[in-house]
């Protein structure tokens, strides 16, 4: 199409390629590697996250599991259903919840602690529920006054509560 005269290209075309930049497919080649990364490394940091909010599931119901047997010590039965809040300073029926520093905040927290008290005040069972979404590995934590840890995920209560 241009004919090189001297070795020497028209002056519109020298001026074009002088002007640098990237060509399409040197673009389209880090956008294909980008979206690899991406495909790779979202998954993991996902279930990183989600580790981190079993954790604090967990540790809710340690503490509240703690509060109980306090209360039973003093009092040789632990608090009907409706007083489980009164542990933490709240009023009684109030919603119980796994943020450590808001127990009373849902917006704060992952999991919603229930408290459901059995054998006339002798025996009780700790319940941690996922507040927004599922949890299809470990599902819904549980914990009784025996410590007996259940999960009603895919994995096992071993791997749940590690």
């Amino acid at each position: 199409m241009f004919r090189r005269s001297a070795g020497r290209l028209p002056a519109g075309v020298a001026k074009f390629r002088d002007a640098g930049g990237f060509t399409m497919v040197e673009v389209l080649l880090v956008i294909t590697i980008l979206g690899v990364l991406a495909a790779i490394t979202v998954p993991g940091y996902q279930e990183y996250v989600q580790r981190g909010y079993r954790a604090e599931a967990r540790t809710a119901l340690m503490r509240a599991a703690t509060l109980l047997e306090r209360r039973f010590t003093v009092e040789a039965t632990y608090p009907v259903s409706a007083d489980f809040s009164t542990l933490y300073g709240l009023p009684s029926g109030a919603s119980i919840y796994s943020s450590p520093d808001a127990v009373n905040n849902a917006t704060a927290s992952k999991y919603r602690i229930t408290y459901q008290q059995l054998s006339g005040g002798q025996q009780y069972t700790l319940t941690a529920t996922l507040i927004n979404g599922t949890d299809a590995k470990c599902g819904v934590y549980t914990l009784n006054d025996r410590m007996v840890k259940t999960v009603t995920g895919s994995n096992t209560v071993e791997q749940c509560w590690r």
